[in-house]
């Protein structure tokens, strides 16, 4: 998925192009209108998941069954769906509804922050956390679930 992110009233010849030229090279390429949506949506399964399985080393399956591991994943969720309410972004409902009861083929999976972490890399904490932690600041959000998950994961990569 390919698109512009500020809005406009006619498409962009450049991305038109790239879309055109990505297809030629064999690459799946799609222009939508709606791309901070789907970069929100996106954002949404990664800070939800990302961040709590690499910080217990436990793939999604195994936070989803356990009751508190469950209840910070709601939470955050919760945080940053109320964080993108406050910016415009519209989530859509099945999406959000079916972020926490995924089906049986993701239960077995493992983040890609828990593989970076399991192979001494760099987790992206900034790009998935800290962005919208700067976020919520500037809109005067409140979200301490995923700010507590940002400075535990600091600490972790840290002493790793």
């Amino acid at each position: 998925m390919i698109g512009e992110w500020q809005s406009r009233a006619h498409q962009d010849v450049g991305l038109i192009e790239l879309e055109k030229r990505l297809l030629q090279a064999g690459a799946a390429a799609c222009i939508t209108s709606d791309i901070k949506r789907i970069k929100w949506e996106k954002l949404l399964w990664n800070i939800t998941y990302n961040p709590l399985t690499a910080l217990t080393q436990t793939r999604v399956g195994t936070a989803l069954k356990d009751p508190d591991l469950k209840l910070l994943l709601e939470r955050v969720s919760a945080e940053f769906l109320n964080l993108a309410d406050k910016r415009g972004i519209i989530i859509r409902e099945d999406y959000k509804t079916g972020l926490l009861t995924p089906d049986e083929a993701i239960q077995n999976h493992k983040t890609s922050m828990l593989q970076d972490f399991e192979n001494g890399q760099p987790m992206e904490l900034d790009a998935i956390l800290g962005f919208v932690i700067q976020t919520a600041k500037q809109c005067e959000v409140s979200v301490p679930t995923i700010e507590t998950l940002y400075h535990l994961l600091c600490f972790l990569e840290r002493s790793h």
